[in-house]
């Protein structure tokens, strides 16, 4: 009996250790999640203060005012960087653990009983381990104080693509029927058709031309708009479409691909603009001179055919 008793405490002994090595075991992968976790920040923070590491792209565009967008802005980074270092320990946080496996709990359960549901759930976590280790919001303060500086010589780098809001705002405003207006003045309009005789040129549409209401363009401003856009051409072939900031990418490449056409559209709408009004104004005058010479043609041969051919 005595020999059972002995046997008997023995394998509870070694029960009680199995218990108490789980638990160790488990305290210890902690920690070396905690010291893993530590050292991926640290190669990240190390990555982030390489020259040129470009580690996000800021993609630069217009506002319809003229002031530059960053995409992200400054905030944005700053949140997604945090949150990303957040995720990364939430992930490890929310790994299985052995303690609270359930191939375990009955042999836990068995071991300390009652103090099982304390030790669950009041237990050491990651997230306290660390919470208790200052390297953590040391090397995040660092790794974000990296970005705000990249960020701020982003700003300063961009402020060159300023110089290509002119072309920008044609894209937001320029019509080129906006060269095109009244001659203005008093009108004075003539009856091209008129006649003294009733029964004469009854079947003919009457034509009627007034020169104030003549379409007319600004010749000077078109010459100079022209030479604009040729210039805005030549800007073009000189854009910078990327740089590197230490740990930011200026990207306008998108930027790049709205601004190149429009000189060369804004061309090619002022061409077919003019090209219609003067269509528009050969049809009108050809009009107007076929009547005449059709006209013109007929002999008058009664008084008063030639008095109405002398008014004419």
């Amino acid at each position: 009996q005595a020999e059972k008793n002995r046997r008997k405490e023995v394998v509870q002994a070694e029960i009680y250790s199995f218990a108490n090595f789980v638990r160790l075991i488990d305290y210890i992968l902690l920690e070396s999640l905690v010291r893993i976790c530590l050292e991926c920040w640290q190669v990240a923070e190390e990555n982030v203060n390489q020259d040129m590491a470009s580690i996000f792209t800021i993609e630069i565009s217009f506002s319809d005012d003229g002031n530059l967008i960053y995409t992200p802005t400054l905030d944005q980074l700053l949140e997604e960087v945090s949150k990303t270092l957040d995720n990364s320990i939430s992930l490890i946080q929310n790994l299985p653990r052995i303690l609270l496996s359930a191939k375990l709990r009955s042999q836990l359960r068995e071991t300390f009983g009652d103090s099982i549901t304390q030790l669950f759930e009041e237990g050491p976590t990651f997230q306290q381990f660390v919470d208790c280790n200052d390297n953590f919001p040391l090397i995040r303060e660092r790794i974000l104080s990296v970005f705000r500086s990249s960020f701020r010589e982003v700003e300063k780098a961009a402020q060159q693509y300023l110089a290509f809001f002119p072309i920008y705002k044609i894209k937001l405003s320029w019509n080129p029927n906006d060269y095109i207006h009244e001659r203005g003045g008093t009108s004075d309009p003539i009856l091209v058709t008129a006649t003294s005789l009733p029964n004469e040129h009854l079947h003919e549409d009457p034509i009627l031309f007034d020169p104030s209401k003549e379409r007319i363009v600004d010749i000077n401003q078109i010459t100079k708009d022209i030479e604009m856009f040729k210039r805005h051409e030549k800007m073009m072939t000189q854009y910078r479409s990327a740089s590197d900031h230490d740990a930011l990418f200026i990207d306008s490449r998108q930027l790049r691909t709205i601004l190149t056409p429009i000189p060369k559209n804004s061309l090619s709408a002022l061409e077919s603009t003019l090209f219609e009004l003067t269509m528009e104004k050969i049809e009108s005058i050809t009009k107007i001179l076929k009547y005449c010479s059709q006209r013109m043609k007929k002999e008058p041969n009664t008084l008063e055919r030639f008095i109405d051919f002398c008014d004419f």
